[in-house]
């Protein structure tokens, strides 16, 4: 990696489940030219020792006239967002790094090194730290991918419902095309209360526009008729199915509701954002719900990626480098993206229905396929979205991190 600006002040972290141990870096000058002084200390990781730390390190610096120090950290999961939480409130600039660009050689390993190594690679600008978002947007992330595993379970609950009625006979799946529809959930409601299903009934519950309630002759109305009852004959639970299917629908109304409520509470935060949200809802295929978790993931930070490629590269769209002897092993795509490439494959599923995006998604498609034409087409809305980005100026506080990327053009 090529050595950037060299910092005169810089901070490592080495940070663990219950302690913190900080090494604070600078130059000396009767050391040398290159000659680095390092002071550690350890502190515990609850939040008054946290803050105590951030006040060591400036007071082991007492002539620095700049107080937004330079803390870099390695990314321990959970553990390293308490941190990074303090340090950005004390008015530090802390920077997360992936732990494979900081990895010590075997055998010399210990806390203090670490974080001793960390300072010094930090001081010479051999770390790129990854991008964090500012705290507004961190939070809206922590509720999309909340909301993200809620969806899950619930498609995991409806799933399980779907076995429940095969083991039963019932054959839904020949009168709906699925079972989480309120014509589909009615019937359901009244085959439980009832031994002997009445076809009469069970076409009151089913709406007209249903496949199975539209018909444009007699034979056809018979045909349909006949159907319907062979779908429902013969319909019975025993207690036990019967028990399961009613805790399941209560677990699905359950969580429907909290994800209405991470919803809401994500359109609350993302409220100083809705010019941005607005450029990307105006993409073809973008969704509100949609802009708001490509926003969550992505941020309006555009300047931390070198081009789009790069950003799309960190989005997980585009093929991993895995080159040796003149020999690719793998030109699949990357694991990034793990919440945001769902999503945007999704976008990407409904933009194919615009003519632009069509046309291009069957020329691609023709050649490589449909999967690799949805990745295509995923990527193209990608540039559409750093597009967005450059046009916007989200108004902030002047006491916001200064980190933070403001651009019009």
């Amino acid at each position: 990696m090529a050595v950037r600006n060299r910092k005169p002040v810089c901070v490592g972290l080495d940070v663990h489940r219950n302690n913190v141990w900080a090494c604070v870096t600078f130059k000396d000058p009767a050391k040398g030219k290159d000659g680095l002084v390092f002071v550690t200390k350890k502190f515990d990781s609850n939040h008054t020792d946290l803050a105590s730390m951030c006040e060591w390190i400036y007071t082991t610096l007492p002539d620095l006239e700049d107080r937004a120090i330079d803390v870099y950290m390695e990314s321990t999961g959970k553990y390293s967002t308490p941190v990074f939480d303090v340090c950005e409130e004390m008015g530090l600039k802390p920077h997360i790094v992936n732990p494979k660009h900081v990895r010590t050689i075997a055998g010399q390993k210990t806390d203090q090194k670490d974080c001793a190594w960390i300072a010094e690679l930090g001081a010479n600008g051999l770390l790129r730290e990854s991008y964090i978002p500012v705290r507004e947007l961190r939070e809206s992330r922590r509720l999309s991918r909340s909301r993200t595993k809620l969806v899950q379970e619930r498609g995991d609950t409806i799933r399980r419902i779907r076995n429940i009625l095969t083991e039963a006979n019932i054959r839904m799946d020949l009168v709906f095309s699925g079972i989480e529809g309120e014509s589909a959930r009615s019937v359901i409601e009244y085959l439980l209360t009832t031994e002997e299903p009445d076809l009469e009934e069970v076409k009151k519950r089913i709406r007209k526009s249903c496949r199975i309630m539209r018909f444009s002759t007699h034979k056809e109305r018979k045909e349909k008729e006949e159907e319907l009852r062979k779908a429902f004959a013969g319909a019975k639970f025993s207690s036990v199915q019967k028990f399961e299917l009613e805790n399941a629908y209560e677990r699905v109304d359950r969580l429907t509701a909290q994800i209405q409520r991470y919803e809401q509470m994500m359109t609350e935060i993302l409220e100083p954002f809705k010019s941005y949200l607005d450029l990307l809802d105006s993409i073809p295929g973008i969704s509100g719900l949609s802009a708001m978790q490509i926003l969550s993931e992505t941020g309006t930070d555009m300047g931390q990626f070198k081009n789009e490629k790069h950003f799309i590269s960190w989005c997980g769209l585009c093929p991993q480098s895995n080159q040796s002897n003149n020999k690719h092993k793998s030109v699949k795509i990357g694991k990034g993206g793990y919440y945001l490439k769902p999503v945007l494959i999704q976008c990407a599923l409904n933009a194919v229905k615009h003519p632009y995006f069509k046309g291009k998604y069957e020329a691609i498609a023709a050649r490589r396929g449909k999967k690799r034409a949805l990745i295509a087409i995923a990527r193209k809305m990608n540039v559409l979205a750093i597009i967005c980005s450059r046009q916007v100026n989200i108004p902030r506080e002047k006491e916001t991190d200064p980190r933070y990327w403001k651009r019009t053009e």
